[in-house]
């Protein structure tokens, strides 16, 4: 009979010493986000922050450009906008204020503020336990956007959030890179990897690019795509496109 009264408290114990411990793991899982995204917000408020840093240069972009043509005007979402202020760097990814000038497709309103938000624009820091010496600034062969500019931007969902909306641009998985395309012609540096380091060069030599592509020919791809996606939707409005 004893053994009967025994057992549930060893069971309770256990189950409260598991509740204590998930707790106390969920408390710290949350501090330490906390702390990361301090210390990205931190870096982002230094005008200098991305001095010193890389960025990948990656090539052979023709097959992914006919992909581009293909599925970007199937996004759920497709518009024109302004942006409006710098980018913050978040854990996740980031994001950049805008401002929506002209919807081709989707559920969302001319004038509507957003951030623009990708997984692809992340930070990766440099840790002691690491090779890497210096920021890594993961981009997908498009720059992140310049303040005051407008870009033609494709994407998949809109999510929103206390501070706003946030507009989630269209995931790259498939065409290694982050579909958003400035409306004015850009001079594009192409500098080429110089092979100690893999395919990453020093984010300074072009941070001033629209895109990040490693030679002339991915360049002139990547731009004839670009015309390609801003006259279907600037010029070809009454053609079936989704």
């Amino acid at each position: 009979m004893s053994t009967l009264c025994i057992l549930p408290k060893k069971r309770g114990i256990r189950m409260l010493k598991k509740i204590i411990f998930t707790g106390v793991l969920t408390v710290l899982l949350l501090l330490f986000g906390m702390s990361e995204k301090n210390k990205y917000t931190d870096i982002t408020r230094n005008n200098d922050w991305m001095q010193g840093a890389e960025v990948a240069s990656n090539g052979n972009i023709a097959d992914k450009c006919i992909i581009m043509k293909e599925i970007l005007p199937q996004s759920p979402i497709i518009c024109k906008v302004k942006v409006l202020d710098d980018i913050e760097i978040i854990t996740e990814g980031g994001k950049q204020k805008a401002i929506i000038e002209e919807v081709y497709k989707g559920e969302i309103s001319e004038g509507e503020e957003v951030y623009l938000y990708s997984t692809d624009w992340y930070l990766t820091l440099p840790v002691e336990s690491s090779k890497q010496k210096v920021p890594f600034f993961n981009i997908r062969k498009t720059n992140i956007p310049c303040v005051g500019k407008e870009y033609l931007v494709f994407a998949s969902e809109t999510i929103q959030e206390k501070k706003g909306t946030l507009l989630v641009l269209f995931p790259s998985e498939n065409i290694s890179v982050t579909p958003i395309f400035c409306y004015e012609d850009s001079i594009n540096v192409v500098v080429m990897p110089d092979g100690h380091d893999g395919t990453a060069i020093p984010y300074e030599t072009v941070k001033n690019n629209e895109f990040i592509l490693p030679s002339e020919e991915d360049l002139r791809y990547m731009e004839e795509t670009k015309k390609y996606l801003l006259e279907y939707f600037i010029y070809g409005s009454d053609r079936e496109c989704y």
